[in-house]
């Protein structure tokens, strides 16, 4: 089965393109990460917000 997918591009890429698809996906693993990370902390952020809200004296 031809996949038409060079799995060795991603380990030593050779080309321009293999280049540009590894910082493709670099790029996009890392805005996944970053979505995780603020996921994350916003629930922290929110609590951290609102108990600061709360403590000021309006």
């Amino acid at each position: 089965m031809n996949m038409n997918f060079n799995l060795n591009g991603f380990i030593a890429p050779k080309t321009k393109q293999e280049y540009i698809a590894l910082l493709d996906e670099a790029i996009l693993m890392g805005q996944e990460l970053n979505k995780m990370w603020e996921t994350s902390f916003s629930y922290t952020r929110q609590k951290t917000d609102r108990d600061l809200t709360q403590a000021t004296p309006v």
